[in-house]
């Protein structure tokens, strides 16, 4: 017996009444495996940072069987990085403001990293752009 998509309209007043969450209870262990891969590079790294065994995260990502105590050791970071990838996958959005919202908020956290990057990382570009300005 295969898993079925379960949509959930949430028409709560406090979320957008024209968001839909689709959970696929089987595709939910390979989209952690995913965000997993993509913030540390490595399940390897991922159980370390989740004090489990290799082994044993990879068998609970393909049962589902991944206790969220395991994603409490996450950083704050990680913790953001897996819940926007499990977002990314499951939540549509299908009201246009929403859609601008998130993506003002997104330009918003680009050009905090593109500053922080010319104010203290980035060599070349903060001698093409720093406090000078453009050359």
């Amino acid at each position: 017996m295969t898993a079925s998509p379960i949509d959930i309209s949430l028409t709560n007043d406090e979320r957008n009444p024209f968001t839909t969450i689709t959970a696929r209870p089987s595709a939910m262990g390979s989209v952690l495996k995913d965000a997993l891969l993509r913030t540390f590079g490595s399940l390897k790294a991922a159980a370390i940072t989740m004090e489990i065994d290799q082994s044993q995260l990879t068998r609970d990502l393909q049962s589902g069987a991944l206790k969220f105590e395991r994603l409490e050791r996450l950083d704050a970071a990680q913790k953001a990085a897996v819940v926007k990838r499990l977002a990314d996958e499951f939540v549509t959005a299908e009201d246009p403001r929403l859609y601008a919202h998130r993506l003002v908020r997104d330009i918003r956290q680009r050009c905090d990293e593109l500053e922080q990057a010319l104010e203290y990382g980035c060599g070349c570009c903060a001698r093409s752009f720093g406090r000078g300005g453009a050359r």
